[in-house]
This record gives structure tokens, C-alpha cells and sequence, in this order.
């Protein structure tokens, strides 16, 4: 028997095409995003051509997708790429634990690591305190060192000028004698080693480490012939103080009622310039106190042999008498030829210059 066959162009022999597969959502988006190959992608176009469902999908799609994409005016959020990892991590975590991730674990574990960081902030305050506390005082006492040094040297270029002086004038050191008194101020001494050049620096004057008064004044005895002469006696003390600069010198001896100019002898025990006295608030001076130039600490003293010597009270070593008064206690010239008496620059060989309106007055204390 012979086998037949319907011919091939037979409608009844073709088998029916398989049908077309649905375009889903998912390949809407991947259309939009450019994944799918040129065949699939064919698929998709002829499918939301005729379909407007899928046609607002693929709009949808594309405006979710253009919010992705970077804007090079606008950098991204400061670390954004390590808080993403953290809140990864994060979740991750939560995940295995016990209880389920929340915020408030988050804002927990911040809070705990806060505290440890003003724990550590704490105790490193409290170390600095503790090194501040001993390194402070370390340094003041340095300061204080290097100033009495710079005092020390201040003294000797005095002394050395001293000591020219008076090799001249047969061991007499600057004086004169003002009409109607015994002598002159403290202050004369050195205004006439700097007006007759022997004293070359007036800084040498200043004490580092005084803090009542700045760097002495150029001050002339004519100046204070002038300020003495006038009915002002504040502006003829401030004068004097600021000439004598931070230190006092010697307004001479009175001895058996006679009185004797400053002289420089060759007693080595002789103090000739020390720190001046301190004041009280109303500005009168105390001579039993140690000066303020070192914080209250003592005073440098230049002897006679030019030595420069701190004294941790206003009292001589040999004599143990004040330096600041005489055996009297008054501040002026000293009452016998081993007392030691040294003055601040508005004292008079009578006393601390008194302060009056009437010019008369005031000369008569010269």
C-alpha cells in the first residue's frame, strides 16, 4: 500500500505558530535600562506600540530611572558610599540578633559610643590639668630666674658706673646741694650718670620684673630745678621716681648732726643700689617689705666691691638692718657711717618729698 502525503503547501499539514509570549514588567524595565539583546528588545518596542498599558509603563519606568542618574553640579551627600555599607551592616546584624532591627538600636549604639568619647575627653582634660599644674610653675620660676639675671646685670653697669664716678671725684658719688637743704633727692644720682654720660643705657635703670612703673624717663636736673621751682609737687615727684627708674640709691650719711654727700668707700659690706621699695595703695613707700620687681620674693643688691647679691628680706647681712631705712626706721640718709640706707628716688636725705601747692614750702625742704 502506498503511503500518501498531503503536499506541503497543504493548510491542513502546517502546524499553528506558538503563540506570542506577554511583555511583562519586568521586561519594561529592562528594555528601559538597555539589558535586553536587539531580538527581545524588537519584541518589546512592537508590543508597546500596540499596547498603551504597557506604553505609560515604559514612561513610568523611564522617569523613575532618570531620577538615578548623577547631576555633575550637585556632588553626592558626604560619605554616602560608608553610611550605606554602615546601614547595611547594620541590618545585617539586626538580623541575626535576638530582636528584630530598629532605629532606636542604631540611636542606642550612638549613644553608647558618645559616651565613651567624653569618657576618653575627660580623662585627657583631667591629664593636661595635671601636667599644666606642674609644668606652670616650672616655667614662672624660670621667668623669674632669667629677670632676677637681667636685674643682676642692670646692677652692675650701675655699679660700674659708680665706680668710674667716684674714681674721679676722689670717691664722691653724684650730689648737690639745692638751697635751704642738705641735699638732693636719690634720684640726682642717676640723672647725672646719664647726663655726663657714664651711664650710656637708660634701661639699665629697669627691672624686668617691675610692674609699677615702665622704663625710666629721660630726666634732666635742670627739668627738675624746673618742676621744683613750680607749684606743682605731684608732677616734681613723679619726676623723681621716674628718673630713679626701678631702683634706690643712697642720699648720704648724717653724722654728729653734720651731713656728708653719698661716697663709695672700700667696704665691700657697703650697698650702694638695690630694688626699690614697694608702695602702698597710696602710693607712700614701706621700707620694711621686700620689693615688688620679683614678685615679692626679695631684692638684688649691688655692694661696693660690684657683687650683685639677693637679699630674701630687706635686710642688710652684715648689719641686719634694713636697706630701706635708717637706724631711725624713717626712710632718708643714713645716721652713721655703717648704716645702710638706700631711697627711692623722691627721698631727701629729710625724708620722702612732701607734696604741697605752695613752691616756698617746697624749696625749703632743699
Amino acid at each position: 500500500m502506498t503511503n500518501w502525503k498531503k503536499p506541503a503547501n497543504d493548510p491542513g499539514n502546517q502546524r499553528p505558530a506558538p503563540a506570542a509570549q506577554p511583555v511583562t514588567e519586568e521586561d519594561i524595565t529592562a528594555y528601559a535600562a538597555g539589558w535586553l539583546p536587539e531580538k527581545e528588545a524588537k519584541r518589546v518596542r512592537e508590543a508597546v506600540a500596540s499596547n498603551p498599558e504597557l506604553l505609560a509603563s515604559l514612561d513610568r519606568t523611564l522617569q523613575i530611572m532618570s531620577l538615578f542618574e548623577a547631576d555633575p553640579e550637585v556632588p553626592p551627600p558626604e560619605r554616602l558610599l560608608h553610611r550605606t555599607i554602615a546601614t547595611v551592616y547594620m541590618r545585617d546584624a539586626a538580623d541575626r540578633c535576638a530582636f528584630p532591627y530598629s532605629p532606636s538600636f542604631a540611636t542606642r549604639s550612638r549613644l553608647t559610643h558618645t559616651r565613651f568619647r567624653l569618657l576618653d575627653l575627660a580623662v585627657a582634660l583631667v591629664l593636661a590639668f595635671v601636667v599644666s599644674a606642674l609644668l606652670f610653675p616650672a616655667i614662672t620660676r624660670v621667668r623669674e630666674y632669667y629677670r632676677q639675671a637681667a636685674c643682676r646685670e642692670n646692677l652692675r653697669q650701675v655699679g660700674l658706673a659708680l665706680a668710674v664716678y667716684a674714681d674721679q671725684f676722689n670717691g664722691a658719688l653724684p650730689q648737690t646741694t639745692w638751697s635751704g637743704g642738705l641735699g638732693a633727692p636719690a634720684a640726682i644720682q642717676p640723672v647725672a650718670l646719664i647726663e655726663h654720660g657714664y651711664l650710656g643705657d637708660r634701661l639699665a635703670l629697669y627691672c624686668p620684673g617691675d610692674r609699677d612703673s615702665g622704663p625710666p624717663l629721660a630726666v634732666t636736673t635742670d627739668q627738675l630745678r624746673t618742676a621744683r621751682a613750680s607749684a606743682d609737687g605731684e608732677k616734681l615727684r613723679k619726676l623723681l621716681r621716674a628718673a630713679a627708674g626701678s631702683y634706690a640709691f643712697s642720699t648720704g650719711y648724717l653724722v654728729d648732726g653734720t651731713y656728708y654727700g653719698p661716697t663709695l668707700k672700700a667696704a665691700s659690706a657697703q650697698v650702694l643700689v638695690a630694688d626699690r621699695p614697694p608702695m602702698d595703695l597710696t602710693g607712700a613707700w614701706l621700707p620694711t617689705a621686700n620689693s615688688h620687681n620679683h614678685g615679692g620674693q626679695g631684692q638684688n643688691a649691688l655692694y661696693a666691691d660690684l657683687h650683685v647679691g639677693f637679699l630674701v628680706t630687706p635686710e642688710a647681712l652684715a648689719s641686719r638692718d634694713s636697706i630701706y631705712a635708717n637706724r631711725a626706721n624713717r626712710l632718708g640718709a643714713s645716721l652713721a657711717w655703717d648704716d645702710i640706707s638706700l631711697a627711692p628716688g623722691d627721698v631727701l636725705p629729710e625724708g620722702p618729698l612732701a607734696l604741697s601747692a605752695n613752691a616756698a614750702e617746697e624749696q625749703e625742704l632743699f
